[in-house]
């Protein structure tokens, strides 16, 4: 007669085949919001201010055309995935209805056939495994392509008009070399402006975790500078919508940080929160390491909104 050892083995062994094929299963992963900054208005007010908008059109128009081809290949790779999401739970499938009358010959009282019954499931649990194994590595095969245009498009560098103030004079924040970051000294600093940076830092803070969207400034879901203007906001001061234009109050240096104070680039802001960290809106909000470079775009420094 067979013992619980001899019964128990072979079916924890199918069970522990399963566990594997289902972690190998893709993530389930949804398409990105494809709204779009409309900007089909810049030229009549461009020509009401007497300026030019023909660069912010242009670079408008490559990041739509880079946006659309990174929609096709977001679109391109899910299709990937769910296919291999759904080749692997066929395996999964057909391994447990081949294994469904192997089971009961684990429980007769002839060796012969018990033995036989538990090679015949560890044989149907290791081909489902390989085949698991193998459908994963030819998903990988076909998204490396898709990874290199991803990779490219990454890359690409778009650089949208400086500023310009009303009375023509280019705006005068400029690129500056990025400093050594040591820790911030906040010794003598305005008591009131330390605690609005504070519940701003906190407001931004509590949206760690929340959706990417593309010009979203609300709690559920943020880009870079309605991230930072929401959470501003939270603290009773209003800040331009975009990045590059959140150059406002005082310029201060990397030993000068405090929580609130602002990382502007020409096309990201990130917010200091304190202890060498900032949240910025990633996909999703996030905290990241105090740092002046992202992707190759021009740094215009520190920035305190209050002064």
């Amino acid at each position: 007669m067979n013992t619980p050892t001899q019964v128990i083995a072979p079916f924890g062994g199918m069970l522990d085949g399963l566990s594997t094929i289902s972690s190998l299963l893709p993530p389930e992963i949804h398409p990105p919001a494809t709204d779009i900054t409309d900007v089909s208005s810049a030229s009549a007010l461009a020509e009401m201010f007497g300026t030019d908008a023909s660069v912010l059109l242009d670079e408008a128009g490559a990041l739509t055309k880079d946006f659309g081809t990174f929609l096709l290949t977001t679109a391109d790779a899910l299709m990937v995935m769910r296919s291999a999401r759904d080749d692997l739970i066929l395996i999964a499938t057909t391994a447990m209805n081949a294994a469904r009358p192997v089971l009961p010959l684990l429980c007769t009282p002839n060796p012969v056939t018990a033995a036989a019954a538990a090679l015949r499931l560890t044989m149907i649990v290791a081909a489902a495994v390989a085949a698991a194994t193998g459908r994963i590595t030819t998903m990988e095969m076909a998204l490396r392509p898709l990874a290199m245009k991803f990779r490219e498009l990454a890359a690409t560098e778009t650089r949208l008009p400086g500023i310009v103030k009303a009375d023509d004079a280019p705006h005068t924040s400029t690129p500056v070399p990025g400093p050594t970051l040591s820790p911030p000294n906040p010794a003598g600093l305005d008591a009131t402006g330390q605690g609005a940076g504070r519940r701003a830092a906190d407001a931004a803070r509590s949206m760690v975790g929340t959706p990417y969207v593309w010009g979203g400034s609300g709690p559920g879901g943020f880009d870079c500078s309605g991230l930072t203007s929401w959470a501003w906001r939270q603290a009773g001061v209003e800040l331009p919508r975009l990045a590059e234009q959140q150059t406002v109050g005082r310029q201060v240096t990397a030993n000068e940080l405090i929580a609130g104070d602002l990382v502007v680039w020409n096309g990201h802001v990130a917010m200091y929160v304190g202890n060498g960290e900032i949240v910025e809106a990633g996909s999703p909000v996030g905290v990241s390491p105090l740092r002046t470079t992202n992707s190759g775009m021009d740094f215009y420094g520190f920035w305190r909104p209050t002064g």
